[in-house]
């Protein structure tokens, strides 16, 4: 699927909220903008309401996948009257932003970096960092108010692919 970009970093380094942003950012220019986030813990639902999933979900996401290692919740925007509304889950999305998935090595990734720590193993292209910037990284560096910025590398990016 070459319209997937991964969002990843530490716990906590502000992931959702740079998700947040960019689903509100490109949802306003129209795009049909699905999301899909890792977890390490068991998935009974997308969660409770101003938790991560909810928020992205809030923020005006076409759909939302919530992925862990004992399954799977998926809620998408709209109609939901049969099997023809879940064929493809994501597929009829502009792109698809992924939280996680840092060790998926097809998936361009944006790091969200705090300088308070070694940045995460990053498989695969690295094509933004966002926070912090890393010394010697040849990749573009946008900061939390560059969101506008950041959400043309994403278009370009998906489009590339």
């Amino acid at each position: 699927m070459g319209k997937m970009i991964a969002v990843v970093g530490a716990a906590g380094a502000g992931k959702t909220t740079l998700i947040e942003g960019l689903v509100r950012i490109l949802a306003d220019r129209g795009y049909r903008v699905s999301v899909i986030k890792h977890t390490s813990h068991p998935v009974e639902g997308l969660g409770p309401a101003g938790k991560d999933t909810w928020r992205v979900a809030r923020a005006g996401a076409a759909a939302v996948v919530l992925a862990g290692p004992e399954g799977l919740a998926f809620w998408r925007r709209g109609r939901a009257d049969g099997v023809e509304a879940l064929s493809g889950l994501v597929a009829d999305a502009d792109l698809v932003l992924v939280e996680g998935f840092s060790r998926e090595a097809g998936i361009p990734k944006i790091l969200v970096h705090r300088g308070d720590g070694s940045p995460k193993e990053v498989l695969g292209p690295l094509v933004a960092v966002v926070g912090d910037p890393l010394p010697a990284c040849a990749v573009p560096h946008y900061g939390y108010a560059q969101l506008e910025e950041l959400a043309g590398l994403v278009v370009a990016e998906a489009k590339a692919r």
